[in-house]
């Protein structure tokens, strides 16, 4: 493994266990720029500078190397702050209308780390039953400074408010397989009918998240999903591993177990457990059915995750200045055949799975124009 890989994961995982990295990876010259470098792509700097706090004074960064670890962690506080209150008062104005709003990741996730306060927000993405989605979309849309273009195949709208981004979803569909999405579907209307919610408290408010079991498969089908398109981050693996950690006493392993099995994803549930375990400082017993799996395949899909960075943003995306065939052809070899062959060294009937659903959806989107 590539040395500022291993010192960055053991900076993430002293960031998380609150435990002293391993103190020969920082003896002898260390390069702080490039740490920051990967931390900052993968939205973790300041879990990392809690990490670096671990550190014994002489094998600490000078001031020099350690004020832009100080300045993002500072900003990072700062913009969580804002984020909470922004989540409080949207929820306020939902519920006051009668509206049932679930909170999806993000915020409701940061109360699961060590310091809340450090985890890189992005927006707020907010679950609405097939019934408001609309209704909400257009309460929340009057109130918006700006409204973006909506996915109609996807429920999906996002808009707004200031410098926050929220985005409203009626529906949790991956368009990676239209059997996958058609159980998805169902589990959501499940959610909502069932009202299977648990709570979260931020700002000394309770906020209504979906219920851990849903949740808990819910965080790891995004991470796994953004994992085959665009790229995923350590971010977004550390998000659900706190996630099943924080639950390890309460979640019902049955109705997990059936729910994944029921998805097709047990599989590669296991292989993630067994990369938290050994790169997010997750103890085993707190990771469902978990399964050793083979260092090399673990260090190749590290590899892999630190080469795309959080969302793929150290990967060339579709231009959109090009002609519209041109555009869906140069996505569709870039994010249905590239992205999902990729994986299959690691995956392989998860990469030949997705490949042909997504190949499906597709070519049906390009027909249709959308």
């Amino acid at each position: 493994m590539k040395k500022t890989y291993a010192q960055t994961i053991a900076l993430l995982r002293s960031g998380l266990s609150g435990e002293a990295p391993a103190l020969p990876l920082f003896e002898g010259d260390v390069d702080w720029r490039e740490i920051y470098s990967l931390s900052n792509s993968q939205t973790i700097v300041s879990v990392v500078t809690d990490g670096i706090s671990n550190l014994p004074d002489h094998l600490k960064p000078v001031i020099e190397a350690l004020e832009p670890f100080l300045a993002d962690t500072l900003a990072v506080e700062m913009r969580n702050g804002q984020m909470d209150r922004f989540l409080v008062n949207i929820m306020d104005s939902l519920e006051s209308q009668g509206f049932t709003p679930v909170l999806l990741k993000g915020q409701g996730l940061a109360v699961n780390y060590p310091v809340p306060s450090h985890r890189q927000c992005g927006d707020i993405d907010i679950l609405a039953s097939v019934f408001e989605y609309k209704k909400q979309v257009g309460f929340l849309a009057a109130k918006a400074g700006r409204v973006d273009g909506e996915y109609t195949e996807i429920l999906h709208q996002g808009m707004m408010f200031g410098n926050i981004e929220v985005e409203i979803h009626g529906s949790i569909k991956t368009m990676f397989s239209p059997s996958l999405d058609r159980k998805l579907d169902a589990a959501l209307e499940r959610l909502f009918r069932d009202r299977d919610f648990s709570e979260v408290t931020i700002e000394g408010r309770g906020i209504r998240v979906p219920g851990d079991v849903f949740n808990a498969v819910y965080i790891f089908l995004h991470m796994f999903r953004h994992y085959f398109c665009g790229g995923v981050g350590l971010r977004q693996i550390t998000d659900w591993a706190r996630f099943i950690h924080s639950k390890r006493n309460s979640l019902d392993r049955e109705k997990l177990k059936a729910m994944l099995e029921d998805l097709g994803l047990m599989g590669a549930w296991k292989v993630f457990g067994a990369f938290a375990v050994e790169y997010l400082a997750i103890p085993e017993e707190s990771v469902p059915f978990y399964s050793p799996c083979g260092k090399r395949r673990l260090e190749r899909i590290l590899a892999f995750v630190f080469k795309c960075g959080n969302f793929g943003v150290n990967e060339s995306t579709v231009r959109e200045d090009e002609p519209y065939f041109i555009r869906k052809i140069h996505s569709f070899f870039l994010f249905d055949v590239h992205d999902k062959l990729r994986h299959f060294t690691e995956f392989p009937l998860y990469s030949l799975k997705y490949f042909f659903g997504a190949v499906s959806y597709g070519f049906g989107r390009l027909f249709r124009g959308v």
